[in-house]
């Protein structure tokens, strides 16, 4: 989950160029950031524990350069500090290398260095990489033929970018289920995790497949595999920087929030047209055919899946749901024509793009829900559809999660050729744009959370599933414990660790199941529990309640989540956290 950056470039300007790369990858970790680059015939690296700006203040005068790779860190092999940062030197000094990925057996070909000499500065399994790309290169005096070597001994994933002492005007690169693309301007070429690095000096970029490598120059870009050279296409950058400003905004997270209502709009222009459906009459067709349904995905997006299927049901499909790190050991089939639905917002999850290569290699039809149709999931799925949102900066997904549930409703909708749902989806939109205008009273009951230690969330049906993702909110960027409880499951032992004081937020969208819902808030009520109701204008209770405008069931979640996801950020910004980069996690989890 790590960003790697390179650029070589035709002037001297290559600092400004890598640091505004290593900003635009801290979505991918920011526990330690680093860059090497040649001057004087000599590899200098910078590098420290913490941020891009912790960087650049400990290592305020810099000289430019024209050749420089870099790296943002999440932790894997190694704790966050100053020594397991990249870039890492080879142990000869000929090589530096930046990496993105896992190397599963990187003990073993330690402990086979050590053995021939050498000694390690770090614990990361990148440093073991270095070394034996420089142990195959001492021998041959070939990058390309040590990258190959060496690829057949590691095992895992990655992507790397290489500085050689030897070749000041090159970086070399390698691919490996890990995402890596490289940018083309007039100015030089890079290489980085996500277009989104270089978005500001490129307009066109060129994909890089599993098990090429090659290098970069200042005026073009040499790609092959084990059999020679590959011809490769350029393509035209889909990502607007003006996505990822933050204008007026303190943090991007609620910049996104209140971007919910337009990515919805967006949806409607580009799935409805002229009155008429626009999915193809073969995923459509795709569908008849499937006799189940199973949708695989992770985190938010498994919480979100947990939606699509009950709205399945409407279309008399049996469906399963599963987590996609579970579902990639224990894979199970049901039916003779299933249809897989993976959802991933970067489509660059690992768990994700293991589980559709063993749909790929059964022969199963597979249909993605993602926010970027240049990922590697993309790539791999038979059938795609788009969110249109923007780019997502914050480490929570807010926006995404709605676009994905709102895609899915247009898709039934088209399967059943009901048009209906536009406008309870028009409708949904309204009572959003009404819930921003209020927030101003989610921030008012946030301010009574913020130094509880536990909450918990209650649901039923659809607001069970709701309540998952509201919980999984909270914890990610406040740090108080939380949970989702399914309303009939609270006394069957969750109902233990109610006390008094603990705040208990109940979700009341069903009127099927408003009156059950109702005796659980009673039974938390009287064992001290405070007590909060997210409730349609219909459902109103006597207890403190945030009243939303009433919509039809099916849409009912895409507007009641917003309260949750205001009351996540009012939290964690009045506890002074880093809304948009919490401790511990990454947008792109690029790692099993």
């Amino acid at each position: 989950m790590c960003g790697i950056v390179g650029v070589i470039s035709k002037q001297l300007d290559c600092n400004q160029k890598i640091r505004y790369g290593l900003k635009k990858l801290e979505y991918r970790g920011y526990d330690s950031v680093g860059y090497a680059y040649i001057l004087d015939n000599k590899i200098i690296i910078n590098k420290c524990k913490g941020t891009v700006e912790n960087l650049y203040e400990k290592y305020p005068n810099l000289k430019e350069f024209n050749i420089g790779i870099g790296h943002t860190r999440w932790a894997t092999t190694g704790k966050a500090d100053n020594k397991n940062a990249h870039p890492h030197l080879s142990f000869h000094k000929k090589i530096a290398l930046v990496h993105n990925g896992i190397i599963d057996n990187y003990n073993k070909i330690k402990s086979f260095l050590t053995k021939n000499g050498y000694k390690f500065k770090s614990d990361t399994d990148s440093e073991v990489v270095a070394n034996l790309i420089e142990y195959y290169y001492l021998k041959n005096n070939n990058i390309m033929e040590s990258l190959k070597l060496s690829s057949q001994i590691l095992i895992g994933n990655y992507a790397v970018a290489i500085l050689n002492i030897d070749e000041p005007d090159r970086i070399y690169f390698y691919k490996r289920k890990s995402p890596l693309v490289i940018g083309v301007s007039n100015d030089g070429l890079f290489l980085a995790s996500d277009s989104l690095a270089f978005d500001k000096y490129c307009s066109d970029f060129i994909d890089i497949h599993d098990d090429r490598f090659g290098y970069i120059t200042k005026d073009n870009a040499y790609v092959f595999s084990n059999k020679g050279i590959v011809d490769v296409k350029s393509y035209k950058n889909e990502n607007k920087s003006e996505d990822n400003e933050l204008g007026h905004y303190p943090f991007h997270m609620i910049k996104e929030i209140e971007e919910i209502p337009s990515k919805i709009e967006k949806l409607l222009d580009v799935y409805y047209k002229d009155n008429n459906y626009n999915f193809t009459n073969n995923l459509l067709e795709c569908i008849k055919n499937s006799d189940y349904i199973i949708f695989v995905g992770c985190g938010t997006s498994y919480n979100a899946e947990r939606i699509l299927s009950r709205l399945t049901d409407q279309i008399n499909k049996p469906t399963l749901t599963f987590i996609a790190s579970e579902w990639s050991y224990y894979p199970v089939y049901f039916g003779k024509n299933p249809l897989f639905v993976f959802l991933s917002q970067s489509g660059e999850t690992m768990d994700v793009i293991k589980c559709i290569d063993i749909v790929k290699e059964k022969g199963f039809k597979s249909l993605l829900i993602t926010n970027s149709e240049a990922s590697t999931l993309a790539k791999k799925a038979d059938f795609v559809l788009p969110l249109y949102s923007g780019r997502e900066i914050a480490v929570a997904s807010t926006k995404a999660y709605v676009t994905m549930i709102t895609v899915y409703l247009l898709l039934i909708g088209a399967y059943q050729n009901d048009a209906s749902i536009i406008d309870e989806i028009k409708e949904a939109i309204t009572a959003i744009k009404d819930i921003i205008a209020r927030k101003d009273e989610i921030y008012q009951i946030a301010l009574k959370i913020k130094k509880k230690k536990n909450v918990f969330f209650l649901g039923r049906g659809y607001d069970y599933d709701m309540a998952l993702e509201a919980s999984l909110k909270l914890k990610e960027i406040t740090y108080i414990h939380s949970e989702a409880i399914a309303g009939g499951e609270l006394k069957h032992g969750p109902i233990a660790l109610i006390e008094k004081g603990v705040p208990v937020f109940c979700f009341f969208s069903d009127k099927k199941t408003y009156h059950a819902l109702l005796n659980n808030v009673n039974e938390v009520k009287s064992r001290g529990a405070k007590v909060f109701n997210i409730v349609n204008e219909s459902l109103k209770t006597n207890d403190e309640q945030f009243i939303i405008k009433d919509l039809p069931l099916r849409v009912s979640m895409l507007s009641k989540i917003v309260f949750a996801f205001y009351l996540a950020y009012f939290v964690s910004y009045q506890k002074g956290l880093n809304v948009d980069k919490p401790r511990n996690l990454a947008k792109s989890v690029t790692v099993e």
